[in-house]
């Protein structure tokens, strides 16, 4: 990532750029604006934040301004703004407003982008705290012993505990021929419900049943989620599913679509989880897109989230995953609407080079993950106010790639964002994922360069587009912070992107400017 750069023209877009920032004293209009990022400085911002009171609607474009106004400073400048820990809460008020209430899991916080991982493996308090500083959420297929949950609790990370750790006898048909079949369990549905005895603690956001069920056992492992959800109606019950690349004998069924159906008929699950390593000797590039585009489509048109398991390690002994690559995971995974990144593995589970060793101690892979962690919680105020509808890919032409990338299904219906062009249509690709508010008016687009998928040279591209309405806020939100966007003189907005990396741009309503004196 070519932090420099990035750094310095968001610097340099930003403090030439009419926004709307809050600045001074209230009128009874509303917030003061002021006219140009120019006469900004760090007493404006804070005077600025400080006329925001409570994270509401209402409210909501002024602190969206601030964040703005305060990328606009220079570094020592912003360390002259004491009350950023006010925007930023301020910024995750805003988020929290946007939670479905609605969704399973009380404990699991669906208001932001949730990071996960596999296999941790030490309990203690000094290796528990370093999966928190790490930016990690969650651990998924979980140990269970009462210090562990206590060390979990204390910095906030949260578990799906593995269901054997609670006495419920654990089945998995496993993989046959297509078309075949397999003894059943050993158990039924209510031996299982009445055999499990859960010590609760608040760590415990859920239990995690099965993992790359056959399609043909779907049927009983669902019946078991409802018996656990039953049982435990405030936690949310982990399944996780096959990649594409997985063959007919793992799946059950002739085609990966099949499979994911099957799930959704089978599992009364509000999100569809599976996990997928593009960076091993098999699966590649078309294959990571197209089981991105299979499940988001499946979890749009059945109202689940949808969640993906990533590598942070590598099939190869001595290939350490490149911190390009594990965005361009990220990045592609968030352009279709994921909103779960899970990484495997902690310490060793599966593969080589994790983000911890066999004995506890951080890898390489640790501070790659952390930085990337960090990327992704900085993105998730604003990507979480958005619901995907939709992703296509433009560029590329002169590659042969799958029938997805020939149909005219690789058209976004949308008119928000007109005439949208990259660098080199014929070598360059940029994956565009287009997203509306999930309440009130605004719509987003996410284009990540993919251009160079392996990530072995990374070159940088540019998007250029035009909007509809020209009475908008054009905002852009990168790694560097966000910036406001002003179109050129023919009308085109455009935005500059490295490889693996993203550039999420929102279009809303001007807010009406109050003049300052």
């Amino acid at each position: 990532m070519k932090f420099n750069f990035k750094r310095a023209i968001a610097n340099v877009l930003i403090s030439s750029v009419a926004f709307t920032t809050a600045c001074g004293t209230v009128p009874e209009e509303g917030v003061p604006v002021l006219k140009n990022f120019r006469n900004t400085d760090s007493a404006a911002v804070v005077s600025m934040i400080d006329a925001i009171s409570e994270a509401t609607f209402e409210t909501e474009a002024d602190i969206e301004s601030a964040f703005a106004a305060y990328y606009a400073l220079e570094g020592d400048s912003r360390a002259q703004v004491t009350n950023y820990e006010k925007l930023v809460a301020l910024r995750e008020g805003i988020a929290d407003l946007y939670e479905d209430k609605t969704r399973q899991g009380k404990r699991v916080d669906r208001s932001k982008i949730l990071i996960g991982t596999y296999c941790v493996n030490y309990w203690d308090e000094a290796h528990v705290k370093d999966v928190a500083d790490c930016g990690i959420d969650f651990i998924a297929a979980a140990g269970y012993s009462r210090e562990f949950m206590d060390n979990l609790a204390k910095y906030g990370v949260g578990a799906f505990v593995s269901c054997g750790n609670f006495g419920y006898p654990m089945w998995k048909g496993g993989d046959r021929p297509y078309g075949t079949t397999v003894s059943g369990p050993s158990f039924t549905v209510e031996d299982f419900a009445a055999a499990g005895n859960v010590t609760d603690h608040e760590a415990i956001w859920g239990i995690e049943l099965v993992d790359e069920p056959h399609s043909d056992d779907m049927y009983f492992h669902g019946a078991l989620s409802e018996k656990l959800l039953e049982k435990h109606p405030e936690y949310q019950v982990y399944n996780n599913l096959f990649p594409n690349y997985a063959n007919e004998t793992q799946l059950g069924t002739l085609t990966y679509e099949e499979h994911v159906q099957d799930y959704v008929e089978n599992f009364d699950l509000d999100y569809i989880s599976y996990d997928h390593y593009p960076y091993d000797d098999t699966p590649g590039f078309e294959l990571w897109i197209e089981n991105l585009r299979i499940v988001a489509d499946a979890g749009r048109a059945n109202n689940k989230d949808y969640w993906v398991v990533v590598q942070a390690n590598n099939q190869r002994e001595n290939v350490f995953t490149s911190i390009e690559q594990l965005r361009m995971q990220v990045n592609t995974s968030l352009a279709f609407g994921y909103t779960v990144i899970n990484w495997a593995c902690w310490n060793p589970g599966w593969f080589y080079n994790n983000i911890c060793d066999a004995s506890g101690n951080k890898t390489e892979q640790y501070a790659k993950v952390q930085q990337v962690n960090a990327e992704i919680n900085q993105l998730s105020p604003v990507f979480m106010k958005y619901k995907n509808l939709d992703a296509n890919i433009i560029g590329y032409e002169n590659r042969e790639l799958g029938d997805f990338y020939k149909k005219d299904d690789n058209v976004i219906d949308q008119d928000i964002f007109t005439d949208i062009q990259t660098a080199d249509k014929t070598e360059s690709a940029v994956l565009c994922g287009y997203f509306e508010k999930r309440i009130g008016e605004g719509n987003a687009m996410m284009f990540v360069n993919i251009t160079d998928f392996a990530c072995a040279k990374n070159p940088q591209t540019w998007v250029k587009f035009k909007v509809a309405d020209s009475d908008v806020i054009v905002t852009e939100h990168t790694t560097a912070g966000s910036s406001v966007l002003q179109p050129d003189s023919d009308g085109y907005y455009k935005v500059v992107v490295e490889n693996a990396e993203y550039s999420f741009v929102t279009v809303e309503k001007a807010p009406v400017a109050v003049e300052v004196e």
